[in-house]
């Protein structure tokens, strides 16, 4: 939600049939606005300190449920939740849902870049970025071969 004080003009869509001449006030934020990602963190924050969640003093998108142990990762509109039970993770869904329309991608096997890889025996998660380092070999690949810098 965009304060009181914050005043933002569009375009209107030339789509319209009243033409492209209008100019509109936005009453909410949208994608684009160099401001959403604080707007929405300003918005979900109270919601999941409601939840029981509380950022760590460190890293204000990072939270913790103290009394389960659950932690979330909140990158603009984006929400990694990690917990012990799949319950605990439901529990959590449904609260969310009952404020905000959410799109559930089931089990994160990719975030923000990175490549998650879960061994459910030993209890543990990898992370990598294989395919962001694949990307940048493979854009500057000629670049890099031909360079002098890696010749000895």
């Amino acid at each position: 939600m965009l304060k009181d004080d914050d005043n933002y003009y569009v375009k209107q869509p030339t789509s319209l049939s009243e033409g492209d001449h209008l100019v509109w006030k936005l009453n909410r934020a949208i994608y684009g606005l160099k401001r959403v990602p604080q707007y929405w963190f300003n918005t979900i924050i109270p919601i999941l300190k409601k939840l029981s969640f509380e950022p760590f003093s460190f890293n204000t998108y990072l939270l913790k449920h103290e009394k389960k142990g659950i932690l979330l990762l909140l990158y603009v509109d984006d929400l990694l939740i990690s917990a012990s039970t799949i319950t605990d993770i439901h529990t959590i869904r449904d609260n969310l849902r009952k404020q905000y329309e959410l799109k559930d991608l089931k089990e994160a096997k990719r975030y923000l870049g990175f490549n998650l890889i879960r061994n459910r025996a030993n209890n543990t998660v990898f992370i990598t970025q294989t395919t962001f380092t694949e990307a940048i070999l493979k854009k500057y690949a000629a670049e890099l071969i031909n360079s002098k810098a890696l010749t000895p």
